[in-house]
């Protein structure tokens, strides 16, 4: 039968071309929405496999980096401050306050000189003393009590500075804080105004009691000491284990503790020297040279290894030197923890 009769359409091919593209576009949308559904899932599923990608996180800038660095070897303190345009500067003088409780003077003032004229602000002030010349008791819940009795306008409350339980007083004319570190009772008095919180609160970051160093410095005598017996037995896979990956030879710069390195380390005149001897043989320790942060700031290892192939020292950093006669330069080198173990950053 055509299609067109007479100039009319039939009525029934019409029809079945309309039923046949319903069916063939049915069967094209349903097999297009099960293909995006199936690419969803696998798109899911690939998602969960990939690691989360996330911005890279900013590296907060340590602005004392480069500031100064004082020491108080009388009260065992150290801290950092600026000097430069903001003309910090730091002296010795007493600060005014109750010398009838206090009965010394203040070991130190942080402060900041006028550039028009000889006016000192303080902004810190530092006292010290040994605890039995400051109160009677020996704990910071005594002080308390004492304090209390004494000046009840005021009432320490507990905190922590520097890893340490202390007491901090607020005041109107800025806050004191209490702590005692190796039987000596610290006062650190800010006298402020609102502009100067965030320089006094960088200084008092730095602020370091040198008793840690010295436990510091004993646990790395005791490493090197160790890491120096693994040498004398030619213990090469031990003894790499005592180097930081970004380790720096003095003389080489930056290397790897690779085989090949060790292999020339343990075939050297150095190592035939001292094959087979013992710690005590190989080294003086009589003589030894243990040194933490602030005093590698006074010393010669400081000018030797400070900027050498773009190495340079930081807080908490020890320096030690064990001499010998039996080679020229004896073992020497700097460490620094790293994941809670001490390594050796750079070395001759």
């Amino acid at each position: 039968m055509p299609f067109i009769t007479q100039g009319k359409t039939n009525l029934t091919y019409l029809l079945i071309v309309v039923i046949l593209a319903i069916i063939v576009g049915g069967g094209i949308l349903s097999y297009y929405y099960s293909w995006i559904k199936e690419l969803d899932i696998r798109l899911a599923q690939l998602e969960t496999r990939l690691p989360e990608l996330k911005a890279p996180e900013e590296v907060p800038v340590d602005e004392t980096v480069n500031w100064k660095t004082y020491i108080n070897t009388k009260f065992n303190y150290s801290f950092k401050y600026p000097e430069d345009k903001t003309s910090i500067i730091v002296r010795v003088e007493s600060l005014p306050g109750n010398e009838n409780l206090r009965q010394s003077k203040t070991t130190c003032c942080i402060g900041v000189k006028s550039e028009s004229s000889e006016i000192f602000q303080v902004l810190i002030g530092i006292d010290a003393f040994s605890t039995n010349k400051i109160f009677t008791g020996e704990t910071l819940e005594e002080y308390k009590s004492e304090r209390i009795t004494k000046e009840p306008q005021y009432t320490p409350k507990k905190s922590i500075f520097i890893e340490k339980e202390a007491l901090i007083v607020e005041a109107a004319a800025g806050k004191e804080i209490v702590v005692i570190s190796n039987n000596i009772l610290y006062f650190i008095m800010t006298i402020t105004k609102d502009t100067d919180n965030q320089l006094i609160n960088q200084i008092l970051s730095t602020f370091r009691f040198l008793e840690d160093e010295a436990a510091q410095k004993q646990e790395v005598e005791q490493v090197h000491l160790h890491n120096l017996g693994n040498y004398l037995a030619g213990d090469a896979e031990n003894f790499s284990q005592a180097f930081s990956e970004n380790y720096i030879n003095w003389g080489l710069g930056p290397v790897d503790m690779d085989k090949e390195f060790l292999e020339k380390m343990f075939l050297g005149e150095r190592f035939k020297q001292l094959k087979d001897k013992t710690p005590e043989e190989a080294v003086d320790l009589d003589n030894k040279i243990v040194l933490g942060y602030s005093g590698i700031l006074e010393s010669e290892a400081y000018e030797s290894y400070e900027g050498r192939h773009g190495f340079h020292f930081q807080e908490g950093d020890v320096f030690i030197y064990f001499p010998s006669e039996l080679i020229p330069d004896g073992f020497s080198g700097v460490y620094r923890k790293e994941n809670d173990i001490w390594k050796i950053i750079i070395a001759d």
